[in-house]
């Protein structure tokens, strides 16, 4: 281009020219509502009339004419047949073409065709950075495994609604599909994953700007919605009915386990929405009566402690502060002392803590595992140096929680920590603390016969509380089932529905060779009914209460109780 020979209309062209350039890298959307104003100008100008950017992902569907995207910039409605055509191909094989239409009778100039080359580009500059950072964007903010927001978006749109004057009319929510583990292994991953995006679609439906639905991970999601969307809100978190394919009968009703937080005026913490919330939905997936939570000042409570729990947990392991004491297991042959439970405490500020308060936080979090293994490797301590001193120990058992079960290497660790400390296996026994649920069945059966394998017994614990108890024990080899306090507790007189089914059990236990002990027992009067149907091993303050290493120590060497009066 010859600049020193232009005259003063060329000199306008380029003045407008620069001034588009100028203006128009501050647009920030590819089909942004001030291009043609933008363009009006220079368009006027140069005479042009029509302007399009048509996008195709690839060299086949350009020739077929099968554009991804087609954006109109500049339209006066008098355009001739002839087009300048400014064509780029990307890296991604996708190709951007340009074509920019005279007036009609309209022939450019070399000067005008220049121009248009130069306008061409830039334009194809600024919608190329547009549709990069758009593309950062989508790979910080998307799931792109579902195809709906991340929680990166999430954080990002909580902050803005809390600046806003309307901020108290929202409630953020998360919630966790039910038993969704299950349809994975049903349907697979690929069909499992529709169902959850057309799930996740129907809170979409609910919502408008800025009310979105966002994927946390795995199968938990959170929502930010208005306050007169909750009621349909909450119907979709107690069920709805899914379709995950095209077939007949390909459908499931999904629902799921939330928590709420309701903004408020006073509200501008984004972290504690979001804590709250989550803490919400967690106490909503421990409560198996119920599908949601909503936050309140008990819940919040709740959280500070779990905090602290957390917080202070490895110094607490450091500095050995969880310890063991051992509930004797009493045989009624004798009133002797044939086995205990290993029962965690925490000895904080010379006080000891009763495990209500800190184990069903850790039981929330895999610290869980880590004080399970602690308790274990205590115990085994403890057990060694009695066998060091001439002692004759007991079989003691030990409570592990069922997150072990999705541990590949759980027996060969647990072995270890016994091995270390040279205990006979024989000596210890595992309680899992929960009955395993439908999901975890196959892995626990997987786990109790590894352990069979290492002469290690595994204990039936707090039977007939959980559903799975009947299965369980029909095919699992368990040596020992213990009935569960709730059921001793209510032992009345011989024809109550409760003692007949102590009754049941004890028989059960009798005809599938298996040890039968009971748990909570605190009154003669639960010992006769006991004795009377069989049931000869007992645990309870009837004969004792926890005792710590040394008090225990003592029974080991005098084993047998006197008998009460």
């Amino acid at each position: 281009m010859d600049l020193d020979h232009i005259d003063e209309r060329e000199s306008r062209v380029l003045y407008e020219l620069i001034q588009f350039i100028k203006k128009e890298s501050q647009i920030t959307e590819v089909d942004s509502p001030e291009d043609p104003v933008l363009v009006n100008e220079l368009a006027g100008l140069l005479r042009l009339a029509k302007i399009t950017v048509t996008e195709y992902a690839s060299l086949s569907d350009e020739k077929l004419e099968n554009p991804s995207a087609v954006t109109e910039i500049y339209d006066n409605g008098k355009a001739g047949e002839e087009a300048y055509i400014f064509k780029e191909h990307l890296n991604d094989n996708s190709i951007v073409k340009i074509m920019v239409y005279s007036e009609k009778d309209v022939v450019l100039s070399d000067f005008e065709r220049e121009i248009v080359e130069i306008f061409c580009t830039n334009l194809f500059i600024v919608k190329s950075r547009i549709r990069l950072i758009d593309r950062l964007i989508r790979a910080v903010y998307y799931d792109h495994q579902l195809g709906i927001y991340s929680f990166a978006y999430a954080e990002k749109v909580i902050s803005q609604v809390l600046q806003t004057s309307e901020a108290s009319k929202y409630a953020v929510a998360f919630f966790n599909l039910f038993r969704f583990s299950n349809v994975n292994e049903l349907l697979g991953r690929r069909r499992a994953d529709e169902a959850m995006r057309s799930y996740a679609r129907e809170f979409e439906k609910l919502f408008t700007e800025p009310e979105i639905v966002w994927r946390v991970g795995g199968d938990t999601f959170g929502a930010i919605f208005r306050k007169e969307h909750m009621d349909a809100f909450l119907q979709l978190i107690q069920g709805k009915r899914i379709r995950y394919g095209r077939g007949a009968g390909e459908e499931l009703v999904i629902s799921a386990a939330a928590g709420i937080y309701l903004i408020t005026d006073n509200t501008d913490n984004r972290s504690l929405v979001i804590d709250s919330a989550m803490a919400a939905m967690t106490s909503a997936k421990f409560n198996r009566h119920v599908r949601y939570v909503f936050f309140d000042e008990g819940l919040g409570k709740e959280l500070e402690h779990a905090r602290k729990i957390e917080a202070g947990f490895e110094k607490t392991i450091n500095n050995h502060e969880y310890f063991a004491k051992y509930q004797p297991k009493v045989s009624l042959d004798g009133n002797r002392l044939m086995g205990a439970e290993a029962l965690c405490r925490w000895e904080s500020d010379g006080k000891e803590v009763q495990p209500v308060s800190f184990i069903p936080v850790l039981e929330k979090s895999i610290r869980i595992c880590q004080l399970d293994f602690y308790m274990l490797d205590h115990v085994c301590r403890d057990i060694a140096e009695w066998i060091k001193e001439g002692l004759d120990p007991v079989k003691v058992s030990v409570n592990f929680s069922r997150k072990h079960l999705s541990n590949e290497h759980f027996v060969e660790q647990l072995i270890s920590v016994i091995d270390k400390h040279s205990v006979p296996h024989e000596l210890i026994s595992v309680e899992f603390t929960e009955t395993s649920s439908d999901e975890d069945f196959q892995k626990l059966k997987k786990v109790i016969f590894a352990l069979k394998e290492k002469n290690i017994e595994a204990v039936v614990d707090d039977f007939g509380i959980g559903y799975s108890s009947l299965s369980l024990i029909a095919q699992v080899p368990f040596k020992e089932l213990k009935i569960d306090k709730f059921f001793v507790d209510k032992i009345t007189d011989e024809k109550s529905k409760n003692t007949i089914m102590i009754r049941n059990i004890i028989n059960m236990a009798h005809d599938m060779n298996m040890m039968c002990i009971a748990e909570g027992v605190e009154t003669s009067d639960q010992i006769e009914v006991l004795r009377r149907y069989g049931c000869k091993n007992i645990q309870g303050y009837y004969f004792d209460k926890p005792l710590d290493k040394a008090e225990f120590r003592k029974r080991l060497v005098d084993p047998v109780y006197k008998t009460k009066e």
